[in-house]
């Protein structure tokens, strides 16, 4: 008996191991039939000295283990990620309700099995109720091993497999070092900006200078496009400042920056006509999100056209511009291009215009608006 149990294990740990690394291959379903029916065989010879329960173990305990080498094996999964990547199988494989469909029936079949194992076993002498019970374990058995195996290939989903995986798929099953480079790259870019807000507030006009001074209040929520690994995702804060015909004392100053919530060091400070540069590095979770946010203050030139550029892609970016100050008392003139209309709009004292609906889907390098602030009428 126990060599019996042995070779359904084996046998079941090479069918788990067959079920991941040959779901795309022409064979694949002569294995699992071939396999099914020498695990069926074995078992069900053993019907009459074993329960039931104490040989499905071994075939499921079989497996698990042969698919779970076989993950490791082709995808390089580390230990201290495994249990967090078997949930997230567990949870994918669980949300396709018509899997889900053909678990509860399996469950309901097994539960039913403890009845006719009940009546099989009362009867005497044995007849009917023996009989059927020995070909109802005999077809359960068939099932599970090639039906319902054979039925989770056919759902099989690529998409849904884990970030490794989907990247030899990618690249025609390669590996080495180019694939894992390639792996790399993308999870380097494996985000977007969910939503930029850039809010303008003016707070003063220099006539001397013809120019206004403003604050610019600047939130950028990050999200990370994968559900299954974590990204790094890398920016910087750039500014740049127009020429002045004399120094304002400082020319801007940076005001505050944070990072999920979190100050980070060297603000406040002020910066001079050359501007400043700031890198900044967030990691962020698997299907989860960052939030940057910074606020900082300088001179905006009347006669110079400003843009702005985002570094990423970006789903949604709105705009608002507040006014502050009234230049000689007459009103505020914020020209705004956006894809390639340009509008003219007049601000009074705490006075706002916000786009009346966010710009979408900005590439990376492209300017996304311009503006320039005049005295209006």
């Amino acid at each position: 008996m126990i060599w019996q149990i042995a070779a359904i294990f084996i046998l079941a740990s090479c069918l788990g191991f067959g079920l991941r690394s040959g779901m795309t291959r022409v064979v694949f379903p002569l294995f699992v039939f071939v396999i099914g029916v020498a695990t069926s065989y074995l078992a069900t010879s053993m019907a009459p000295a074993l329960p039931w329960v104490g040989f499905l173990a071994p075939i499921f305990a079989g497996i698990t283990a042969g698919y779970i080498i076989a993950w490791t094996w082709n995808t390089g999964i580390a230990r201290n990620a495994l249990v967090v990547r078997t949930r997230l199988a567990l949870v994918r494989l669980l949300s396709d309700f018509r899997v889900s469909a053909v678990l509860i029936g399996l469950l309901i079949s097994y539960v039913i099995t403890f009845y006719f194992a009940g009546m099989a076993f009362k009867e005497n002498p044995p007849g009917f109720w023996l009989a059927f019970y020995a070909a109802w374990v005999s077809g359960l058995l068939f099932f599970t091993i090639v039906g319902l195996i054979a039925g989770l290939v056919t759902l099989y989903r690529p998409e849904r497999d884990v970030f490794a995986a989907r990247v030899k798929i990618l690249t025609g099953g390669k590996s080495g070092s180019a694939v894992d480079y390639i792996a790399n790259e993308l999870k380097r870019i494996g985000y977007v900006a969910k939503i930029t807000e850039r809010t303008f507030i003016i707070e003063d006009y220099d006539q001397e200078l013809d120019a206004y001074y403003a604050l610019v209040e600047h939130v950028t929520v990050i999200r990370n496009i994968y559900d299954d690994v974590t990204t790094a995702a890398t920016g910087k804060i750039a500014i740049e400042l127009d020429e002045l015909p004399r120094d304002p004392g400082p020319y801007g100053r940076m005001i505050s920056f944070k990072i999920n919530g979190t100050n980070q060091g060297g603000v406040p400070f002020d910066f001079g006509q050359s501007g400043f540069i700031r890198p900044w590095e967030i990691e962020i979770p698997a299907g989860g999100e960052g939030r940057i946010e910074y606020e900082h203050g300088c001179w905006y030139k009347a006669s110079e056209i400003h843009h702005f550029t985002p570094n990423r892609f970006t789903e949604q970016l709105q705009v608002k511009f507040r006014c502050r100050c009234r230049p000689t008392g007459k009103r505020l003139l914020v020209k705004l291009t956006t894809g390639g209309q340009t509008e003219d709009h007049l601000l009074d004292y705490d006075g706002e215009y916000a786009l009346p609906a966010p710009l979408r889907d900005l590439n990376p390098g492209e300017a996304a608006y311009r503006f320039n602030l005049a005295i209006g009428p």
